[in-house]
């Protein structure tokens, strides 16, 4: 028989006042909720159905009530209320359950902000709760502090109450190795009890700053050798990483990081090398000495040789990022807060990607170089200074072989400069940009650094160079479309565009260069456009001059001048007899090369060898009985009189000029050698 309504206690919120820790001594609230029809929902992702290790049942159950509808401990925390009556409750009469959390290691416990107890049966007798919650510590597991007893017995057939903190830290305790719910005095002799949830965390340890010593001498950084400065890396805090004084090539293991610092402005930092593993920080930040200057090659650096994601900004000043392999990714790659000027950025191979642009103007307009050697930069736009002073005192981007892929958005200011001028320098490696179907613009000049680099377009989308090109290598357009807005490609450049690709020249235009392929395949001279290319070339036009085979088998040589009248070598021979000549080098003397003469017989017989190769020039002999007034006489090479022209084979012909002696008993005889 249940109890009169007037005996019962079923306020909606009661206040139960309990000191179960010094650090969080506060108001604790109870609260409860009854329900006349229907179950409540249950927390199936609570500690006890995730972190729990171990149950021990001390209850004592209502037998005849138990027995009749079934049930079993283990009920109470399978994340499940049941169906809305008495089946799947435990009819608890007293005793206690105990759940121990899972805390291996030197975990600190667990955080619990709530606990949520729930009752029901058939009817509204057995649905009253009594209960006191009570905790132990990893520190001392043995030992139980009560939080608060809870009691509940409203009018409905089901009851729910929750107990939790009413102030900050609104936690009910930390540091919880097991929970533990007494049932005190029960109803009617027992009470169907039918989910129990227990509400934590985790909690985040305090980080803290570790300086890299390599004291375990293993040159490894994991979670289980001393390297710093005694202490083990914790990644769960997760910790500062300091280096400084101590560097080298550090072994990453998987590696979480608060933030990252590699030295200070008070001195230079040892270079470093993060290899191997993986790294996840917060932010990174490369700072040597405050003295440094442009003289790049003696700064410090940090070299990423792993993968490397930092969720915030990276920043490099008066000291050097290499990325050399792996993948890179950083919110943004800046110029560093405490001393910005001669931050450098080099990508050498693996992948950087910026997520949010590199900006070495942020932080005061900082002096910041970058130099693209290889592998690939990701990024929605660049800004970089343009320094140009000596070669210990400059900074700008330079393109030498590596990638720079466009990312985010179509960006008219793709690269922009400051400080300076507006240039940008191709180097032998060459500029290579994916455009990776967005359109950008590139207002900055891209002027030659030497070695004869160019450029290569990749990726679907436009790339548009406004700015001035004094690049002297190819211009290669692989995809997508090249726009020029002012026709001064080199004159000895060779343009090569895809089958799918095109080349937009300004409307009307007319730029020589020395080559146009298609497909890698040369169209020889002409003047090539929209109307003989498939589209390839729109707007203006390409100019391929015919060849000129002298200045085609002087190049190579790479002598000065390269000249028809030159004569680098000082042999006397011009570098256009040298050109027809066997065995002509206008980079050495070789005198040997020039006609013979047999005057043994009747005749005078001037001999040589030429190239049948050697095209593109007019050739005669002359001679004369001396080098006075006389007049010099011209035999055409070949059908003048006396002239015979023999082939040698391998591309090397023989030519004999026979001319009668008479009364001369001397001949002076010359080749001349002449371009049209």
């Amino acid at each position: 028989m249940k109890p009169s309504l007037q005996n019962r206690f079923f306020n909606a919120i009661a206040l139960v006042f309990a000191s179960f820790t010094a650090a969080l001594s506060a108001q604790i609230v109870v609260s409860g909720e009854t329900n006349n029809d229907t179950g409540f929902t249950v927390s199936s992702t609570d500690l006890l159905q995730t972190n729990l290790v171990s149950t021990t049942d001390n209850i004592s159950v209502n037998t005849t009530e138990n027995n009749a509808i079934g049930g079993s401990v283990a009920l109470l925390n399978n994340g499940s209320f049941g169906a809305a009556g008495a089946s799947g409750g435990i009819c608890i009469n007293g005793g206690s359950v105990t759940y121990d959390l899972n805390t291996p290691g030197a975990s600190p416990g667990y955080d619990i902000s709530a606990v949520n107890v729930y009752t029901g049966w058939n009817d509204d007798g057995r649905d009253g709760q009594n209960y006191t919650v009570s905790y132990s510590t990893v520190v001392n597991p043995g030992t139980f502090i009560d939080i608060a007893t809870a009691t509940q017995d409203g009018a409905g057939k089901f009851e729910s109450t929750s107990i939790t903190q009413g102030t900050a830290p609104n936690l009910l305790a930390t540091g919880v190795k097991a929970i533990r719910i007494t049932f005190n005095g029960q109803e009617n002799g027992g009470v169907g009890y039918k989910e129990i949830d227990v509400i934590g965390s985790t909690p985040v340890p305090t980080p803290r700053n570790l300086t890299w010593s390599n004291g375990a001498t293993t040159d490894a950084w994991n979670t289980t050798d001393a390297n710093w400065t005694g202490f083990i890396w914790d990644n769960a805090r997760p910790d500062h990483a300091i280096f400084g004084s101590t560097g080298g090539t550090v072994n990453l293991a998987t590696i979480t990081a608060g933030s990252v610092n590699i030295g200070n402005t008070g001195s230079n930092f040892t270079s470093v090398t993060l290899t191997g593993g993986s790294l996840s920080a917060s932010s990174l930040t490369v700072q040597g000495f405050a003295n440094n200057g442009g003289n790049y090659g003696s700064n410090p650096t940090l070299s990423l040789d792993a993968d490397v994601t930092i969720s915030g900004d990276a920043a490099v000043g008066r000291a050097n990022l290499a990325v050399t392999s792996g993948k890179i990714t950083a919110n943004r790659i800046i110029s560093a807060p405490a001393s910005a000027d001669w931050g450098r950025l080099v990508v050498s191979g693996g992948t950087l990607t910026a997520s949010n642009g590199v900006d070495g103007s942020v932080n005061t307009t900082a002096t910041f170089a970058i130099d693209l050697n290889g592998g690939e930069l990701r990024t929605p736009s660049i800004r970089v200074a343009d320094r140009e002073q000596d070669p210990n005192n400059s900074a700008w981007l330079t393109f030498n072989g590596g990638t720079l892929k466009a990312t985010g958005a179509n960006n008219a200011d793709f690269i922009t400069t400051y400080g300076g001028g507006q240039n940008t320098f191709v180097a032998s490696g060459g500029a290579i940009i994916d455009t990776n179907g967005f359109n950008i613009g590139v207002p900055v000049n891209l002027l030659d650094a030497g070695g004869g680099g160019g450029l290569t377009k990749q990726g679907a989308g436009a790339l548009t160079l406004s700015g001035s090109y004094s690049y002297t290598g190819a211009t290669l357009v692989e995809s997508g479309t090249l726009a020029l807005t002012t026709a001064t490609l080199s004159d000895t450049a060779v343009v090569d565009i895809a089958s799918s690709a095109v080349l937009n020249l300004p409307v009307g235009s007319n730029d020589t260069v020395a080559d146009f392929l298609i497909n890698g395949v040369s169209q020889g001279s002409g003047t090539w456009n929209s109307a003989n290319t498939g589209g390839r070339i729109t707007g203006g036009s390409l100019v391929v001059p015919a060849a000129d085979p002298f200045q085609a088998w002087i190049d190579p040589f790479n002598v000065d001048p390269e000249t028809a009248e030159g004569d680098p070598d000082n042999d006397g021979i011009a570098n256009l007899v040298e050109y027809v000549l066997q065995g002509g080098d206008p980079s050495a003397s070789n005198p040997g090369i020039l006609p013979t003469l047999n005057a043994s017989g009747l005749d005078f017989v001037f001999t040589f060898n030429r190239r049948a190769a050697a095209t593109g020039t007019t050739q005669v002999f002359q001679y004369s009985a001396d080098l006075g007034a006389s007049p010099w006489i011209e035999l055409a090479i070949p059908g003048g009189a006396g002239v015979s022209v023999s082939d040698l084979g391998s591309g090397i012909e023989q030519v004999q000029i026979t001319v009668s002696k008479g009364t001369n008993t001397k001949l002076f005889g010359r080749l001349k050698v002449t371009q049209p």
